[in-house]
């Protein structure tokens, strides 16, 4: 009896701390804008982007640690790219090279999906999933109007959490980041 009751506390314990992570962590901190092209996150103090018609998203390459769920992340940026910069671009489709008058999205994504079970027993960072995402924005002469370069992490969630959920909300966190913050027609802070 002492010892399932102390399971059974150890498991609500367990449960609370859980129900603390259950959104995917997606930590990495954004830093502001730069006008370095060294730098991780950069606009080109002269890009117009407001002239710009047309996106071409070039998806240079798309990985997982296991070469599982490949189809499911591609998926997930290319429906939340189209969303977020339709309004910026009109219209948006898939390919090698910008369109006349309009830009190229090369995106990169890779995805270690971590071990569900091992954030889950252990916690602690333990079993962490990432992804790291490359967006190189060119006009059609091949020059670097943009860029963001970031890792996310998720190491939490309920009963270990669902590393597939990491896909879908960086891709949604950081294409809305992309467009709205860095794709936008002033100056940059910072070098």
């Amino acid at each position: 009896m002492i010892v399932n009751g102390a399971f059974r506390r150890l498991a609500v314990v367990a449960s609370v701390v859980g129900a603390l992570g259950v959104l995917p962590a997606c930590r990495s901190g954004a830093s502001k804008v730069s006008s370095d092209p060294n730098q991780r996150i950069y606009r080109n103090p002269t890009a117009d982007f407001g002239k710009l018609k047309g996106l071409t998203l070039h998806f240079v390459s798309v990985t997982t640690n296991n070469n599982e769920g490949v189809d499911l992340v591609k998926s997930a940026f290319v429906d939340s790219l189209k969303t977020h910069m339709a309004s910026k671009f009109g219209e948006v489709s898939e390919g090698d090279s910008a369109p006349a008058g309009g830009a190229v999205l090369d995106v990169s994504v890779r995805v270690n999906w971590g071990s569900r079970a091992a954030r889950a027993i252990v916690g602690y960072g333990a079993g962490r999933a990432g992804i790291e995402i490359n967006y190189d924005l060119k006009d059609a002469s091949g020059s670097l109007l943009a860029k963001l370069h970031v890792t996310d992490r998720m190491s939490g969630g309920f009963y270990g959490g669902n590393a597939k959920e990491l896909a879908f909300a960086a891709s949604s966190k950081w294409d809305r980041y992309f467009a709205e913050t860095v794709l936008v027609n002033a100056a940059p802070t910072g070098s």
